[in-house]
Protein backbone atom coordinates (compact mmCIF):
# COMPACT_ATOMS: atom_id res chain seq x y z
CA UNK A 1 0.00 0.00 0.00
CA UNK A 2 2.75 2.44 0.92
CA UNK A 3 4.30 2.07 -2.56
CA UNK A 4 1.37 4.02 -4.01
CA UNK A 5 1.87 6.94 -1.63
CA UNK A 6 5.64 7.37 -1.69
CA UNK A 7 5.55 10.62 -3.61
CA UNK A 8 4.18 12.80 -0.80
CA UNK A 9 3.89 16.12 -2.75
CA UNK A 10 1.93 14.48 -5.59
CA UNK A 11 -0.35 12.61 -3.19
CA UNK A 12 -1.04 15.79 -1.19
CA UNK A 13 -1.86 17.61 -4.43
CA UNK A 14 -4.36 14.89 -5.40
CA UNK A 15 -5.95 15.00 -1.94
CA UNK A 16 -6.85 18.67 -2.48
CA UNK A 17 -9.52 17.56 -4.99
CA UNK A 18 -11.29 14.98 -2.86
CA UNK A 19 -14.75 15.56 -1.45
CA UNK A 20 -15.24 15.28 2.33
CA UNK A 21 -16.47 11.67 2.14
CA UNK A 22 -13.49 10.48 0.09
CA UNK A 23 -11.12 12.45 2.29
CA UNK A 24 -12.55 10.91 5.45
CA UNK A 25 -12.28 7.44 3.94
CA UNK A 26 -8.68 8.15 2.92
CA UNK A 27 -7.98 9.20 6.52
CA UNK A 28 -9.25 5.82 7.71
CA UNK A 29 -6.99 4.07 5.19
CA UNK A 30 -4.03 6.09 6.52
CA UNK A 31 -4.85 5.01 10.07
CA UNK A 32 -5.34 1.36 9.12
CA UNK A 33 -2.15 1.15 7.05
CA UNK A 34 -0.13 3.36 9.40
CA UNK A 35 0.64 6.20 7.02
CA UNK A 36 1.21 9.02 9.53
CA UNK A 37 2.71 11.36 6.94
CA UNK A 38 -0.81 11.96 5.60
CA UNK A 39 -2.96 11.95 8.75
CA UNK A 40 -2.17 15.50 9.84
CA UNK A 41 -2.62 16.76 6.29
CA UNK A 42 -5.96 15.00 5.70
CA UNK A 43 -7.28 16.34 9.02
CA UNK A 44 -6.27 19.85 7.95
CA UNK A 45 -8.03 19.42 4.59
CA UNK A 46 -11.16 18.14 6.32
CA UNK A 47 -11.23 21.23 8.54
CA UNK A 48 -10.85 23.45 5.48
CA UNK A 49 -13.79 21.74 3.76
CA UNK A 50 -15.93 22.03 6.88
CA UNK A 51 -15.15 25.74 7.19
CA UNK A 52 -16.21 26.23 3.54
CA UNK A 53 -19.50 24.60 4.43
CA UNK A 54 -21.00 21.19 3.84
CA UNK A 55 -24.54 20.46 2.76
CA UNK A 56 -26.67 18.28 5.05
CA UNK A 57 -25.89 15.04 3.25
CA UNK A 58 -22.14 15.71 3.39
CA UNK A 59 -22.39 16.61 7.08
CA UNK A 60 -24.14 13.34 7.86
CA UNK A 61 -21.60 11.33 5.82
CA UNK A 62 -18.73 13.10 7.56
CA UNK A 63 -20.03 12.44 11.08
CA UNK A 64 -21.17 8.92 10.24
CA UNK A 65 -17.73 8.04 8.89
CA UNK A 66 -16.15 9.51 12.05
CA UNK A 67 -18.50 7.88 14.54
CA UNK A 68 -20.18 4.98 12.69
CA UNK A 69 -23.66 5.46 14.15
CA UNK A 70 -24.84 1.96 13.17
CA UNK A 71 -22.02 0.28 15.12
CA UNK A 72 -22.59 2.50 18.15
CA UNK A 73 -26.27 1.66 18.06
CA UNK A 74 -25.42 -2.07 17.86
CA UNK A 75 -22.84 -1.98 20.66
CA UNK A 76 -24.89 0.30 22.95
CA UNK A 77 -28.48 -0.27 21.76
CA UNK A 78 -30.25 1.36 24.68
CA UNK A 79 -27.70 3.76 26.18
CA UNK A 80 -29.36 6.85 24.72
CA UNK A 81 -32.87 5.72 25.74
CA UNK A 82 -31.81 4.84 29.29
CA UNK A 83 -29.92 8.10 29.80
CA UNK A 84 -32.76 10.12 28.28
CA UNK A 85 -35.39 8.70 30.64
CA UNK A 86 -33.37 8.95 33.87
CA UNK A 87 -34.45 12.03 35.74
CA UNK A 88 -31.59 13.86 37.39
CA UNK A 89 -30.94 17.01 39.32
CA UNK A 90 -30.42 18.93 36.06
CA UNK A 91 -34.02 18.50 34.91
CA UNK A 92 -35.16 21.99 36.00
CA UNK A 93 -32.19 23.71 34.29
CA UNK A 94 -32.73 21.69 31.12
CA UNK A 95 -36.43 22.57 30.98
CA UNK A 96 -35.62 26.29 31.40
CA UNK A 97 -33.05 26.20 28.61
CA UNK A 98 -35.31 24.17 26.30
CA UNK A 99 -37.93 26.88 26.74
CA UNK A 100 -35.31 29.49 25.73
CA UNK A 101 -34.46 27.47 22.61
CA UNK A 102 -37.81 28.40 21.03
CA UNK A 103 -36.03 31.21 19.19
CA UNK A 104 -34.56 28.67 16.76
CA UNK A 105 -36.02 27.58 13.45
CA UNK A 106 -39.39 25.91 13.11
CA UNK A 107 -37.62 22.56 12.63
CA UNK A 108 -36.10 22.87 16.11
CA UNK A 109 -39.31 24.18 17.72
CA UNK A 110 -41.14 21.09 16.48
CA UNK A 111 -38.55 18.86 18.16
CA UNK A 112 -38.37 20.40 21.65
CA UNK A 113 -39.21 17.04 23.28
CA UNK A 114 -36.32 15.49 21.37
CA UNK A 115 -34.07 18.35 22.51
CA UNK A 116 -35.09 17.64 26.12
CA UNK A 117 -34.37 13.91 25.72
CA UNK A 118 -30.93 14.55 24.23
CA UNK A 119 -30.00 17.04 26.95
CA UNK A 120 -31.18 14.64 29.69
CA UNK A 121 -29.20 11.81 28.07
CA UNK A 122 -26.08 13.97 27.89
CA UNK A 123 -26.39 15.13 31.49
CA UNK A 124 -26.54 11.47 32.56
CA UNK A 125 -24.11 10.15 29.93
CA UNK A 126 -21.35 12.69 30.60
CA UNK A 127 -21.46 12.81 34.42
CA UNK A 128 -18.23 14.83 34.73
CA UNK A 129 -20.03 17.69 32.98
CA UNK A 130 -23.66 17.01 33.79
CA UNK A 131 -25.62 19.85 32.23
CA UNK A 132 -24.47 23.40 31.65
CA UNK A 133 -26.18 26.33 30.04
CA UNK A 134 -25.35 26.52 26.35
CA UNK A 135 -25.56 22.81 25.55
CA UNK A 136 -29.12 23.43 24.39
CA UNK A 137 -27.82 25.75 21.68
CA UNK A 138 -25.22 23.27 20.45
CA UNK A 139 -27.74 20.43 20.33
CA UNK A 140 -30.29 22.66 18.59
CA UNK A 141 -27.78 23.31 15.80
CA UNK A 142 -27.61 19.58 15.11
CA UNK A 143 -31.38 19.19 15.44
CA UNK A 144 -31.75 21.76 12.67
CA UNK A 145 -29.71 19.42 10.43
CA UNK A 146 -32.33 16.65 10.73
CA UNK A 147 -30.06 14.20 12.55
CA UNK A 148 -31.75 11.50 14.63
CA UNK A 149 -31.78 11.86 18.41
CA UNK A 150 -29.30 9.05 19.08
CA UNK A 151 -26.98 10.39 16.35
CA UNK A 152 -26.92 13.80 18.02
CA UNK A 153 -26.34 12.17 21.40
CA UNK A 154 -23.28 10.26 20.13
CA UNK A 155 -22.03 13.26 18.17
CA UNK A 156 -22.23 15.51 21.24
CA UNK A 157 -20.65 12.87 23.45
CA UNK A 158 -17.80 12.57 20.94
CA UNK A 159 -17.29 16.34 20.86
CA UNK A 160 -17.55 16.74 24.62
CA UNK A 161 -15.29 13.86 25.64
CA UNK A 162 -13.00 12.95 22.74
CA UNK A 163 -12.52 16.47 21.42
CA UNK A 164 -12.49 17.88 24.98
CA UNK A 165 -15.26 20.41 24.39
CA UNK A 166 -16.40 19.73 27.95
CA UNK A 167 -13.29 21.59 29.18
CA UNK A 168 -14.86 24.82 27.88
CA UNK A 169 -17.76 24.36 30.26
CA UNK A 170 -15.97 23.12 33.40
Amino acid sequence: MEVYFQDVPITKNILEYLCITSLTQFTRVCKNFRLPQYLKYTNLLQEKLIIKGLNREEQFKFWNLRLDFASLQKIYPSQFAINATQKGHFERDIMSDVDRTRIFTNAVRQRLNTLTDILMALSNGVPKLGYVQGLNTLVALFLAQDLKDFEIYWLMKYLLIKKKLEELFI
